[in-house]
């Protein structure tokens, strides 16, 4: 029902059982999505920091749908962890986050200096 209707009241509700990833996770992500207009990518936002497994999975593609510029930064840097159901989002968060643009965030480079070895 939370997926039907369109009340941003139950935004709060949706971030609570969306915690509930293992069986909840893709209705709470579908309301958010759903939801996006009015505070719904922010709470995808929150959500994605806090789920993990395929939870985290149903979020993060919710993200690339919504395509939301909050999103980009978040997307670029957090959205994949490293864990093996990366596989399923990766290439949606490099189009959806425009990897092949320049981007505007910092660029972190590091200085490396070699020293030849002395006799």
């Amino acid at each position: 029902m939370l997926t039907t209707v369109w009340d941003d009241d139950d935004i709060e509700l949706i971030k609570t059982i969306g915690l509930l990833s293992n069986r909840f996770g893709p209705l709470a992500a579908r309301a958010l999505e759903r939801r996006s207009w009015c505070g719904g990518s922010d709470a995808l936002l929150w959500l994605a920091e806090r789920v993990t497994g395929w939870g985290r999975v149903y979020v993060v593609e919710s993200l690339c749908t919504v395509g939301s510029t909050a999103a980009r930064p978040w997307m670029l840097r957090r959205a994949c962890d490293g864990d093996y159901l990366n596989r399923y989002f990766a290439g949606r968060v490099a189009t959806a986050a425009h990897l092949h643009w320049r981007s505007p965030l910092p660029i972190l480079t590091a200085s490396w200096s070699i020293t030849p070895a002395c006799c």
